[in-house]
């Protein structure tokens, strides 16, 4: 490769956008390249003057066409020979080309201060040779940037520190600064290759994380629903029965005194009546629950005319009172005497 090969890219972009400005043309560029390759001038490789007429352009082209033809000469630089012929042609029968020939023979080819000069030598590399000549002004370029912008952190940096008014030597935040700062100082491994080299090894982690990933749910989503287990209840331990015992050659409690059963009885309708007779009169006691029993059955029974009134008076009760707790009675089946 060419050592002018690693600045050629560099003005590659900028050869492009000024070639119209300065009056160069595809055919200029063609001409420039015959003239390096042919490296003679023309008019003597045509064996004539400056000055020829187009006759005598014509005549010296048939004369060498003929003697370099390749159906014709069997020598191994005939096609390059004849291919060098045609192309001296072309630019000598032409007014403008052959004007233009004319000023490189004086003036010389475009040196190294004009832009076509690189894109020319741009031109005539092979396709690897752009590619790594582009990596390497990219990377030289990458590496610029990092210390353009280091530098442009170094320069915060120092104004944060003049303008704070507690600055003190040795001072923490100055240190955290300085610290956060090498951070930031380019690296020979943070070149361009080896940040490629990182970002592609990064890639290829994430691409198989999400290609695992995809992999399982679409496995996930393949399997059938297993249908749920039928919940078997458990079964309780059964209990043994129990067997219960008759009393044999027991006599039966029974009681024929009189005076026993009605305390009995007035004891079970006192407990009785407390609890389901309205709250809205007095407690009835023993005896006059008792009492109401004897009159309510002997002295005004059933039929008997003004008998709640009669009751009532015999009582000191009101007739509500007495009525509702002849009625609790009568639910309980004790309205009728006991008997003696």
């Amino acid at each position: 490769m060419r050592s002018t090969a690693g600045i050629l890219v560099f003005v590659l972009v900028l050869a492009s956008t000024t070639l119209p400005t300065y009056g160069f043309s595809m055919d200029d560029l063609a001409l420039y390249d015959l003239v390096e390759d042919v490296n003679e001038n023309f008019y003597k490789f045509f064996g004539i003057e400056q000055t020829a007429t187009l006759g005598e352009i014509k005549k010296a082209y048939r004369r060498l066409s003929l003697e370099w033809h390749p159906d014709r000469n069997d020598a191994p630089e005939a096609n390059d020979q004849f291919r060098k012929i045609a192309g001296i042609y072309d630019i000598l029968k032409n007014k403008d080309s052959r004007q233009k020939y004319d000023d490189v023979l004086e003036f010389g080819l475009p040196d190294w201060r004009q832009p076509i000069y690189y894109f020319r030598r741009v031109r005539k590399l092979h396709w690897w040779e752009t590619v790594l000549v582009v990596f390497v002004v990219c990377s030289v370029g990458h590496y610029l940037m990092m210390w353009g912008s280091y530098y442009e952190k170094t320069l915060e940096t120092r104004s944060n520190k003049k303008k704070r008014k507690d600055k003190k030597k040795g001072n923490v935040a100055d240190t955290e600064e300085d610290t956060t700062l090498d951070q930031f100082k380019p690296k020979f491994f943070d070149l361009l290759p080896f940040t490629m080299v990182r970002g592609c090894v990064i890639l290829a982690e994430d691409l198989k994380f999400h290609l695992v990933e995809y992999l399982e749910r679409s496995k996930e989503a393949e399997e059938p629903l297993s249908e749920p287990e039928e919940y078997v209840r458990p079964k309780r331990p059964t209990a043994e029965p129990v067997v219960y015992e008759m009393a044999i050659g027991v006599k039966a409690v029974t009681t024929n005194d009189a005076k026993m059963a009605e305390k009995y009885l007035v004891e079970q309708i006192q407990n009785s009546v407390e609890k389901d007779v309205s709250t809205k009169g007095q407690k009835w006691s023993k005896e006059e629950i008792s009492k109401l029993i004897k009159l309510s059955t002997t002295k005004f029974p059933v039929g008997s005319s003004n008998r709640w009134q009669n009751l009532a008076r015999e009582l000191n009760r009101s007739v509500d009172d007495i009525t509702s707790t002849i009625e609790k009675l009568r639910k309980k089946g004790c309205t009728r005497q006991p008997s003696k």
